[in-house]
């Protein structure tokens, strides 16, 4: 069946064997599920373990040590077959491990990452609200739909109020689409003119509504149109690149110097007439095609950059991919609302109205605290008769007993509305009371819920505590609560609401309600049957005002003055009007003065030019549309400001996708931000964006010192064979300083095992040096300066220690001097390691120890050699023999490189300050 929208709504819910007031129930959800399957989206197809097994083998790095033990086993020398065979065999199975599990552990950390991002949608089922995943939805299911909700499947509307829906990413549509629960006779109408249908994959823009699923899985129209959900680009970040293209050029270095090598030494042997093995020629290009090869570098990038985004999961923090540390590294500017900013504030009854006695917090709260150590006998007492020395209302406790009950429902309290934290400061302050809620609604059964809708601008939650005997309670917008009493109660004593009485109820609202408090009301209407919100207009009776204020949270203050200390320029969206702004702006220390706020007028008056002119000044905006939030962005990075912006709805569509970075709070976001979020704050509010910057600024600077010492590693290794090379041409030298083993028991040493350790640095998040700064690569023209610089000095160090050897020690044999080349070459990388990545700041001795794993890793890398040098079955393996006087040189060309601040990449006065 297709044309579900032509049907009424009885004939669908007898066809699934749901209802509107219980949804289905748990033996009709496992028989749908069984029929019609799970409602599962289509995804991208993953690779097996085979597949990324196949992908590593095929890595140039471990062709070449396959090519080479090739050439080994063909060799006539079994003395040197078996042990090289075997040498090369194991480092090529422990580098594929590495890769493999590497590879693996990336996919199921972005695994993990991605379950943060996956969102939960509202259904009645059995009576209740539930939430459950858009994977667990079946035919039948009773939807509720609000704005920014995400809506799973394609569902016929069976009650809507002013429901909009955002249907651009199905139909390709611009705007809303008016959808209502009116029954559509007319045949044929194609998916777009379907008002009373909501689409899997769309979202709600405003209104909200109910919805019977139709169609689940492949079956969603979204697949007849061949749209699919969202996925992430392929392209490689411009950090990949980097490493891409470095190791590209060191590749085809390898090979050209390694076939000019091939044809001088073919050259030279059909000069001597000797017989030519071309066994040799190849080793002679292996040699300089390997020692020209790092490890894999752009996996140790997707390594380290996994690592720490799982260190910014502790900070309360989640990104999307782990490529987006690389747009967070480079962030400027960040935009947020009020709700972003100010999310750490904690929410208090600032004061409440009752007995038509208006009580501040601070005597409110000195009331509580006389509570505090009561015991529960005494504190009842003292709760049901305030001393009047306390200037407490009788009917105070009495109110917010009400609220509690008022705010008490499941089945359309929002978990991710702000109302759930009235909600809590509610439940807390009964607790100090002494009330239990549990314990009451176990003494009043709740029999009906109506959520807040625009008409009455209040819930109503219904209980009954007897027989024909009901509580109705109106819990929500103060004002209209108000207007929706004839009633006051006054001191236990129930009176007519008169006309002096409703207007001093007024003032007393005026007077609570501010930029920063948000003021409900409480009413209530005992009957013998229950009422809907219609039946409870003009005859509840009014029982007060609670108001509710954030606390002033210094935190909050702090941080935003250690960014734009720093650099990192902090603009409020709000929806607040201009003078409400304005106050929050000023308290916030964003702004000084009215100039530094633009209003949605004024916006509208300005051109490009001119926006452009004020976007410097202005630091607020009151009430932009969703336009003017997109050109605030553009306009930022026209200024070269990389943007980060904090998205809540619909509303900041235009400017989440326009923005550099797109960051949600999963507090009250809607599905909407959620899903086109880059980056989650899941805890801590506005201080967690103000670690997680300067975190990945750090580890970032971190990342890119650990690259720079790898590709250090490597062209010291190939500027080692090339200036033998050039012995061997020039000075008719008739060894090159290293063997083909001992090049692959270098690259093992010095990159292949320090990778089990780099990207483990602890992290300290000092403001006054991590700077958030203009965008950085991650390889600057200063750092390939550095790496050039350091490979010089190591390789150099090495090749004169060599030709000392081999020229003026007359007692020294070749293997020696190959022997102390090899020592000196790894022994110099690993005592480089600790410059290369300190900070000008940052003293030796704290660098050598700020990765303790990689520190024991470097040790054991040092003791291995050492053991291969005096453990005499392992010699002839590499041919490496024990040293003697030749460690003097090996020891001191270390300590240079240990102690000189040998580091062009990392400059103290970044970004001109």
């Amino acid at each position: 069946m297709s044309n579900f929208y032509a049907e009424s709504i009885s004939f669908l819910l007898n066809h699934f064997n749901t209802d509107l007031e219980n949804g289905l129930s748990h033996a009709n959800i496992i028989d749908a599920r069984e029929r019609h399957g799970t409602n599962e989206h289509k995804s991208k197809m993953v690779k097996s373990e085979i597949g990324l097994f196949f992908e590593q083998v095929l890595n140039w790095k471990l062709l070449l040590l396959i090519a080479t033990a090739v050439i080994f086993a063909l060799t006539d020398d079994d003395t040197l077959k078996i042990p090289s065979v075997l040498f090369i065999g194991s480092v090529f199975i422990i580098t594929l491990s590495w890769s493999i599990f590497v590879a693996i552990n990336l996919r199921k950390k972005q695994n993990q990452c991605n379950t943060h991002f996956n969102v939960t949608v509202s259904v009645i089922r059995q009576g209740k609200q539930e939430k459950c995943s858009p994977t667990e939805i079946v035919p039948g299911d009773l939807l509720l739909l609000k704005p920014g909700n995400f809506i799973p499947a394609d569902a016929r509307i069976v009650q809507s109020e002013g429901l909009t829906v955002n249907e651009s990413a199905l139909f390709g549509s611009s705007g809303s689409a008016q959808k209502s629960d009116n029954d559509l006779e007319e045949a044929g109408l194609t998916p777009e003119k379907q008002t009373n249908m909501v689409f899997g994959g769309t979202y709600v823009d405003s209104g909200m509504g109910q919805a019977i699923v139709v169609r689940i899985g492949k079956q969603l129209e979204m697949y007849q149109h061949d749209r699919s959900t969202r996925t992430m680009p392929n392209e490689m970040t411009v950090a990949e690149n980097q490493i891409k293209f470095f190791v590209d050029i060191l590749r085809i270095a390898g090979i050209v110097v390694g076939g000019i090598a091939v044809a001088i030494l073919w050259w030279n042997e059909s000069q001597q007439t000797n017989a030519i093995d071309w066994q040799v020629f190849v080793q002679f290009a292996l040699l300089f095609a390997i020692a020209a090869t790092p490890h894999d570098l752009l996996l140790l990038l997707n390594a380290i950059l996994t690592q720490k985004v799982a260190g910014l999961l502790k900070i309360g923090v989640v990104l999307r991919n782990r490529q987006f540390l690389e747009r967070l590294n480079r962030l400027t500017a960040f935009c947020s609302d009020e709700k972003g900013i100010a999310s750490r504030k904690a929410l208090t009854i600032s004061n409440i109205y009752v007995d038509e006695q208006l009580v501040n917090r601070p005597v409110w709260e000195s009331w509580l605290k006389t509570l505090d150590t009561l015991p529960k006998e005494e504190k009842s007492t003292r709760v049901n008769s305030i001393s009047p020395r306390f200037q407490v209302p009788q009917g105070a406790p009495g109110l917010v007993l009400t609220a509690g009950l008022g705010t008490s429902g499941e089945r359309y309290y929002d978990r991710y509305d702000i109302d759930h934290a009235h909600q809590q400061v509610i439940k807390e302050t009964m607790k100090q009371l002494g009330y239990e809620l549990t314990e009451l609604q176990s003494k009043m059964e709740l029999v009906a819920e109506y959520p807040w809708t625009s008409n009455f601008g209040y819930e109503l939650h219904v209980f009954q505590s007897a027989e024909n005997e009901y509580l109705n309670i109106l819990f929500g917008d103060a004002r209209n609560v108000l207007e929706a009493c004839d009633y006051i109660l006054v001191n236990t004593e129930l009176k007519e609401f008169s006309n002096d009485q409703y207007e001093v109820s007024n003032e007393i609202l005026n007077y609570m309600q501010n930029s920063r408090n948000t003021v409900y009301g409480v009413a209530s209407v005992h009957s013998e049957v229950p009422l809907t919100p219609p039946e409870v207009q003009r005859m509840s009776t009014f029982l007060g005002f609670i108001g509710f204020s954030a606390n002033d949270d210094e935190e909050i203050r702090e941080a935003i003055k250690a960014f734009t200390d720093t650099g990192l320029k902090v603009i409020l969206i709000s929806d607040s009007d201009e003078q409400s702004t304005t106050d929050l702006a000023r308290e916030l220390g964003l702004i000084h003065s009215r100039n530094a706020v633009g209003t949605r007028e004024e916006l509208m008056k300005l051109s490009t030019q001119e926006f452009d002119k004020e976007v410097p000044n202005w630091n607020a905006y009151s009430q932009p549309t969703q336009e003017q939030r997109r050109n605030i962005v553009l306009s930022l990075k026209r200024h070269n400001h990389s943007v980060g912006f904090l998205g809540r709805d619909v509303n900041d569509q235009r400017a989440m996708i326009t923005a550099d970075l797109a960051f949600a709070d999963t507090r009250y976001a809607s599905h909407f931000a959620l899903e086109h979020a880059d980056c989650l704050i899941v805890e801590k509010g506005f201080k967690a964006v103000k670690d997680c910057l300067l975190f990945a600024r750090e580890a970032y600077q971190n990342l890119s010192g650990s690259l720079r010492w790898c590709l250090s590693c490597t062209l010291s290794q190939f500027l080692t064979v090339i200036f033998g090379l050039v012995l061997f041409v020039a000075f008719e030298f008739e060894e090159m300083p290293l063997t083909i083993t001992q090049v692959i028991w270098v690259q093992f040493l010095t990159t292949m095992l320090p990778a089990l350790g780099l990207g483990f640095e602890k992290l300290y998040l000092n403001e006054k040096q991590q700077r958030p700064g203009r965008a950085v690569l991650l390889l600057p023209k200063t750092a390939v300066l550095d790496v050039v610089c350091r490979s010089v000095v190591i390789s150099l160090m090495t090749i004169i220690h060599f030709l000392v050897l081999t020229t003026f020690a007359t007692d020294s044999s070749i293997e020696v001097a190959q022997t102390a080349a090899c020592t000196t070459l790894i022994f110099a990388q690993v005592a480089s390691y600790f410059q290369c990545t300190r900070y000008p700041w940052e003293s030796l001795f704290k660098r050598m120890f700020a990765n303790i794993r990689l520190f024991f890793i470097l040790i054991g890398i040092i003791g291995l050699h050492l053991g291969v040098m005096y453990v005499e079955p392992l010699h002839e393996l590499l041919g490496i023999v024990p040293l003697r006087e030749e460690w003097v040189v090996t020891s001191l060309c270390s300590l240079i490189l240990l102690l000189l601040p040998l580091n062009l990449a990392i400059n103290p006065r970044r970004d001109g300050h």
